[in-house]
């Protein structure tokens, strides 16, 4: 058992891997874009870059057009979304993520960037894709977290509490979207709720991700969930991977969320409780102080039951089973980074006994893998 990274590490972890050529994409991406929008003349990727800072699952692609359109010179900006090689999750599914941008565009209650070009791995590029449009604004960084340096830090409190209020309003109205708008997300054969599903789907993930390896925190955390599974878990879209690393801001104001990889039925708890994880381990579990003027975990979930008028449910089941998603989720990224040689040595505990794991194994009172593993610090921390 390899000794646990201390939460205070710079754990080195790449962001992003792209792994084509832009030499070879750019003329591809051009005649692509030219199909979808016949009336621009001679359109062209001038500059094709991949952002910093963010996730690693899909490959996204920042590209800079230009073409003529009636009688002058036009410049413009798209984004490019492929699906990756080597998945992070199981069961990928690019389509629903497509129909979710769509649907939310229709809604016009949650800004989304708008989407079109969905394509199949029968495309041109191999893989399947889609296009964005690219919005002014700027994405709070993972690495390093944004509590901690970055444009973020560097605002008054006053406007990161703009921001964090405008964040959580944002989920708000995203929450009230009818079910029946997203019963494409429905996944029948897993459970009869849709935390019940996500639940499954999260059992199997687990078994996918130890690919024949044993890990004896997540199999308790595993028993310990299926055990205590509420039975009045209600449901509702789940944005999934709930944090201010997936919202694009303009000034203090959310102007776009984006990624959709973990979007279930598993309800408004789900996110709150991967807000929750995902804000604890950038903060103190990592030693970073929280910035002033962003709200805690606890804060942030009475905001929302104030805007809805209702109580979350069941938190303490929720931060246990965000805690074990986290931490197969982590599983899995260190094994993928580490079959390209990219998992740097002193992360090496990300295999087995990652921030997820740790945080599992306080929750739910197991003996933690190592001595020195994080001990669940909780929502008002």
């Amino acid at each position: 058992m390899t000794q646990a990274a201390r939460a205070t590490d710079d754990l080195g972890v790449p962001t992003k891997v792209h792994s084509r050529d832009p030499a070879t994409l750019k003329p591809l991406i051009a005649d692509m874009l030219s199909a979808q929008f016949p009336g621009r003349d001679g359109l062209a990727v001038t500059h094709l870059e991949i952002p910093g800072g963010g996730g690693v699952n899909n490959e996204t692609l920042l590209l800079d057009l230009t073409w003529s359109e009636g009688g002058g010179a036009q410049t413009g900006g798209a984004v490019l979304r492929l699906e990756s090689e080597d998945t992070l999750f199981p069961e990928p599914s690019f389509a629903a993520h497509y129909r979710l941008y769509e649907l939310m565009n229709a809604r016009a209650a949650v800004p989304v960037p708008r989407v079109w070009g969905l394509g199949s791995v029968d495309s041109p590029l191999g893989r399947a894709h889609f296009f964005m449009e690219r919005l002014d604004g700027r994405v709070p960084p993972d690495q390093p977290p944004f509590h901690g340096a970055g444009w973020v830090h560097d605002l008054s409190a006053e406007a990161r509490r703009a921001m964090w209020e405008d964040a959580i309003a944002v989920m708000a109205r995203l929450h009230e979207t009818p079910l029946e708008d997203v019963a494409f997300l429905d996944r029948p054969a897993l459970g009869g709720t849709g935390v019940e599903q996500e639940l499954h789907f999260a059992l199997r993930y687990m078994d996918w991700a130890l690919a024949g390896d044993s890990n004896r925190v997540l199999a308790a955390a595993a028993r310990w969930l299926q055990d205590n599974l509420p039975a009045d878990t209600g449901g509702g879209l789940s944005w999934g991977d709930a944090r201010p690393q997936n919202l694009i801001f303009r000034e203090d104001r959310v102007v776009g969320l984006f990624d959709w990889d973990m979007a279930s039925l598993a309800g408004p708890e789900a996110d709150f409780a991967w807000w929750t994880l995902t804000d604890l381990s950038n903060t103190v579990s990592r030693g970073v102080p929280r910035l002033p003027g962003w709200g805690s975990p606890a804060q942030s979930m009475s905001r929302w039951e104030d805007i809805r008028g209702r109580r979350l449910r069941h938190m303490d089941w929720h931060f246990v089973f965000a805690a074990f998603r986290l931490g197969v989720i982590l599983m899995r990224l260190a094994k993928m980074l580490d079959a390209r040689g990219l998992l740097p040595e002193r992360s090496q505990s990300w295999k087995d006994n990652n921030t997820g794991i740790q945080y599992c194994a306080s929750l739910i009172g197991v003996p933690p893998l190592s001595a020195d593993s994080l001990v669940w610090p909780g929502p008002d921390a």
